[in-house]
């Protein structure tokens, strides 16, 4: 593989390149350098400096082009991917349907699905000869998928609750990131009063 090498000048050059080629390249930062790895073999150069990587001696590297790979298929074939490292994704079936069918009636947000995990690791089996391999989990995760106002709907009481809002994840191909922001003290319209709360936020 011929990477592109750019001279490291801060964090937010870092950023800015990430986000502008995230669809073509891999970068990685080492210490004063950039590499991006190219994606596809018609990628564009983004230096006139060139760098022949062989994968075979950067397992860290390969590790992170197979994690890459692999968060593309999921999302390919319509899998959450709810975080990169390690990767973590939503099954599509609702297992708490599947379990009640035809004995007991769920709302559609209501459910437990399968949450697989899967960390790509790179492994020293014997000396000098790395490998990359991966470590896979599976779980179950219960998950309600309404907002407060749909609960509120269904005369469900939200007084002493917590409550979390969505902001974007660091990798833009996973899922918003819940972030908790308090419990909630009392319901006055569309605001819900906090106490328990971040600094700063009495209400949402």
């Amino acid at each position: 593989m011929d990477a592109s090498v750019l001279p490291f000048v801060n964090r937010d050059q870092l950023r800015e390149l990430r986000k502008k080629y995230q669809e073509t390249h891999f970068f990685r930062r080492t210490k004063d350098e950039i590499i991006a790895a190219p994606l596809s073999a018609d990628a564009i150069r983004l230096s006139e400096t060139l760098r022949r990587v062989e994968l075979s001696h950067e397992s860290s590297l390969a590790a992170d082009l197979v994690r890459r790979a692999i968060i593309e298929h999921l999302i390919s074939i319509n899998r959450a991917v709810i975080h990169d490292r390690p990767i973590e994704f939503i099954a599509d079936d609702n297992l708490l349907t599947r379990w009640t069918s035809g004995i007991a009636q769920f709302p559609d947000w209501f459910q437990v699905r399968e949450l697989w995990e899967i960390d790509v690791r790179v492994m020293w089996l014997k000396d000098n000869q790395p490998r990359v391999m991966a470590a896979i989990g599976l779980r179950t995760k219960k998950r309600v998928e309404a907002n407060c106002a749909t609960l509120l709907q269904e005369g469900i009481s939200l007084n002493g609750i917590y409550v979390s809002i969505k902001r974007p994840h660091d990798n833009r191909r996973c899922q918003p990131v819940p972030q908790l922001v308090g419990k909630i003290s009392e319901v006055d319209g569309d605001v819900l009063q906090l106490d328990d709360n971040q600094i700063g936020r009495a209400h949402v």
